[in-house]
């Protein structure tokens, strides 16, 4: 009779304890989507789709960019983006459609500053864009590295690449560090005065200028 009793109080426990594990589950779950829009954005599969439309009609990318990888990597560097820096985003809107030439400066080895360049026009442009990074030429013999940074828009920093980038549409970014071709030497001098950042820009027939050191 007592085992009897006690298997029967130990069914109630277990039956009220369902409904507090399914609520539980249930605030779990929508803790977790509420980070993930507020880390990804609701339209974010839809601004992979959107990207992966792009390169579907221009039959790939000549230079190995996955979006599938891409997409991985955009979830990576939300964190950094939207929660670390907390970054804000002005005169995104100025960034004109189809070929650009987006240029700047950054120092150290590690490039987190083009990263969320890349994660703003990804995140906060519209339409959605990826901005191809021209990296170092040594990176290019790093095993593995060589070829995550094709799979996520990375090219040689070379003219010859950045000319060809611009002439698809694409919107390419030559850092100080990374594009040694442009010999810059201040941000001043890499917005205007680089013969190699002009000659790529009047190459590929710009129909718009813009600068904020107007």
């Amino acid at each position: 009779m007592e085992s009897r009793n006690a298997l029967a109080r130990l069914a109630d426990v277990a039956e009220g304890a369902v409904p507090l594990l399914e609520r539980l589950r249930s605030a779990a779950r929508h803790a977790a989507d509420e980070l993930k829009i507020r880390l990804l954005g609701r339209d974010f599969e839809q601004r992979v789709s959107m990207l992966k439309a792009r390169y579907v009609d221009l039959g790939g990318d000549p230079f190995g960019f996955d979006p599938g990888t891409a997409r991985n990597a955009a979830i990576t560097l939300a964190f950094f983006h939207r929660m670390y820096f907390r970054t804000e985003v002005f005169g995104i809107e100025n960034v004109p459609p189809g070929r650009v030439l987006l240029v700047a400066n950054h120092s150290g080895q590690v490039p987190i500053d083009a990263a969320i360049v890349g994660s703003s026009l990804f995140f906060d442009a519209n339409p959605p864009r990826v901005m191809r990074a021209m990296v170092e030429k040594w990176t290019a013999t790093l095993p593995f590295v060589s070829a995550f940074f094709n799979r996520v828009g990375q090219v040689v920093g070379v003219p010859e690449n950045a000319r060809r980038l611009l002439e698809m549409g694409e919107g390419c970014s030559p850092f100080r560090k990374a594009f040694v071709a442009f010999r810059s030497r201040s941000i001043v001098a890499i917005s205007w005065n680089s013969s190699g950042s002009v000659s790529c820009a009047w190459r590929s027939k710009p129909t718009r200028q813009s600068s904020p050191w107007r």
